[in-house]
This record gives C-alpha cells, sequence and structure tokens, in this order.
C-alpha cells in the first residue's frame, strides 16, 4: 500500500501518475531530472530539456523512484528493483520481489527499502537485503522515511518517532504520538514534522520535538539546507527559519503538481 503522506521526494509511492525525481549537479555529475513516464525512463538536464531517452521497459506504473546519490537512480517497478546510471543505460536488476511502502537513498550508492514490514537495506555488494542487511520488522510507515545522513533512517511508524541505524537496526525510540503530515531532514542529523498542524524540529537533543509554529496545512515541504524549511500551506510560499518560525511570506497562488525540490 501506498503511505499516507505524498508529499515528498525519493520516498513517495505514486502509482497513476509519472514521477520525477532530482539529481542535484555536483562536480562530475550532470544532475537533471530522472522520470519514468509510458514505462520509459527519461533524463533531462541543460543539455537534454526534452529528456534523454535511458532505456524502455521499466512496468507502468512505477511503484518507487530515488536517486541513488551519485548521478543514477533505483526504481521499483512490477516488483522488481532496478539501477539505471550513465553506464547503465538499461538499468540492471538488483533483486525481485520487491512490494514498497518507503524507499530512501543510504547516501554511499545503496537504498532503504520497507517492503512487507520489513526494512532492508541494499547494497552493490548485498543487493536481496538479505542476512546481515535484514535489518528489522513489523514497520508500517505513516509517511516517508528520511535519510539522517549518516547511514540510518528515520522512520514514523503508528505514530512513533523511531531512529534506525547500523548499531539499533530495530529502531532507538525517540517519541510517540505523531501524527505526520509532512517529514524532511534538518541537514543535522533531526528532522522537521508537520503534526496536527504543528511544526515541529526534533533533534537529539529534544527527541519530543521543538515547537516552532502551528496553523499549517501543508501542500509540500523542503528543507531549506540551513536548517530551515519550505512549506506551501494553503497557497503560499512561506520561508520558515530560526529566525523566523512562522515563515516568511515569499509568494502567493502555488497549487504544487508534485513535490517542492531545494535548489
Amino acid at each position: 500500500r501506498p503511505p499516507r503522506s505524498t508529499l515528498f521526494p525519493y520516498t513517495t509511492l505514486f502509482r497513476s501518475v509519472p514521477q520525477w525525481v532530482v539529481i542535484r549537479q555536483s562536480e562530475g555529475m550532470q544532475g537533471g531530472i530522472f522520470c519514468i513516464t509510458r514505462g520509459n525512463l527519461r533524463h533531462a538536464n541543460y543539455h537534454f530539456k526534452d529528456g534523454q531517452l535511458y532505456s524502455r521497459d521499466w512496468g507502468v506504473p512505477a511503484c518507487a523512484l530515488c536517486p541513488d546519490g551519485a548521478g543514477g537512480v533505483f526504481a521499483v517497478t512490477s516488483g522488481r528493483l532496478r539501477h539505471a546510471s550513465y553506464a547503465d543505460l538499461e538499468g540492471q536488476v538488483w533483486s525481485e520481489d520487491w512490494s514498497p511502502d518507503a524507499m530512501v537513498e543510504d547516501g554511499s550508492g545503496g537504498v532503504f527499502i520497507i517492503s512487507r514490514g520489513n526494512l532492508r537495506h541494499v547494497t552493490e555488494s548485498n543487493k536481496i537485503g538479505e542476512k546481515a542487511n535484514f535489518w528489522s520488522k513489523d514497520w508500517s510507515p505513516d509517511c516517508n522515511m528520511v535519510s539522517d545522513g549518516s547511514g540510518g533512517v528515520f522512520i514514523i511508524t503508528r505514530g512513533n518517532l523511531r531512529h534506525a541505524t547500523e548499531a539499533n537496526k530495530d529502531g532507538d525510540f525517540w517519541s510517540k504520538d505523531w501524527s505526520p503530515s509532512a517529514m524532511v531532514s534538518d541537514g543535522s542529523g533531526g528532522v522537521f514534522i508537520i503534526t496536527r498542524g504543528n511544526l515541529r524540529h526534533v533533534t537529539e537533543a529534544n527527541k519530543d520535538g521543538d515547537f516552532w509554529s502551528q496553523d499549517w496545512s501543508p501542500s509540500a515541504m523542503v528543507s531549506n539546507g540551513r536548517g530551515g524549511v519550505f512549506i506551501i500551506t494553503r497557497g503560499n510560499l512561506r520561508h520558515v527559519t530560526k529566525a523566523n518560525k512562522d515563515g516568511e511570506l515569499w509568494s502567493k497562488d502555488w497549487h504544487p503538481d508534485c513535490n517542492m525540490v531545494s535548489d
């Protein structure tokens, strides 16, 4: 089943519309956007604005899509996890029999996947996510997973926020009573969560979350990369920072067709 929140890049599952995944520009990388549309994997960037055709036969619809952190992309289609890159446009099948509830990059060329309630860490050397890479079970994510930037993930499951790491694969319990409509990384090992209309900043030092502001009805949220967030709420784009927790109004009349992405 798809997660209850559908606001975010990389982990959101779209089963009836094309998915776009942004690959950020960096040295030695092309940057740009990947999309699976009508079963075709396309890569649009400055040189191929209409989208360079990578390969066909990806299945319709795509089930999950996320970047690999190195200019390529992971996708689950028809239960198969495939990895496509500029060196392998067709996309190598890594493993099969996936039914993902959430998927996010690990920052080291692999992915974390929750499939049938099991959290697995899939890597180049363990493409099935078996044995040592089987992390834990009985997950029922309430929204997207979020990478912690250090090889672990944050997951809200049955209202509980847990931090799964290599040292604690069952997930360290952080706090409870969450009803998330949005969750993103703060870029420093914590997360921003909108729950019941309240924006809270959750960190190692305050696992219940520091209250920032209220009356949010997000249609999209993304980290600004500097300890704040951009939020589209009731058509208004607001920039929320530690200095302005209610959010500076940037512009109006926004009705996003999908997630926002940081530049």
